[in-house]
């Protein structure tokens, strides 16, 4: 069996069609997300981009604020939630006869 040394090119490429997927499909939406997000809504599908940093700055408001620990909140308890019922399953499946 050949080393991956022997075949640098044959891996070297074997990585292109991930690269252009993960570049197509997360990095240019999330730039142009980030370029946007510099912008100004103008009528109901439109965004100005106008370089200001507004958005950002809106973002320390309190009502945000309370959204976040809202969301917090309920993240904690659904991962207690599922810890509660997951914990005792794996116990279970862990200890149980290997005959089965």
């Amino acid at each position: 069996m050949d080393s991956w040394k022997a075949k640098k090119k044959f891996f070297a490429f074997s990585i292109i069609p991930g690269f252009i997927w993960i570049v197509a499909f997360f990095f240019l939406p999330l730039a142009f997300v980030w370029i946007m997000s510099f912008g100004e809504k103008s009528n109901i599908i439109d965004v100005v981009i106008t370089g200001t940093i507004d958005n950002y700055t809106r973002a320390f408001d309190g009502i945000y604020f309370k959204v976040f620990a809202q969301s917090l909140l309920i993240s904690l308890i659904t991962t207690f939630i599922c810890l509660v019922i997951s914990l005792p399953i794996a116990f279970l499946i862990s200890f149980s006869s290997k005959g089965v």
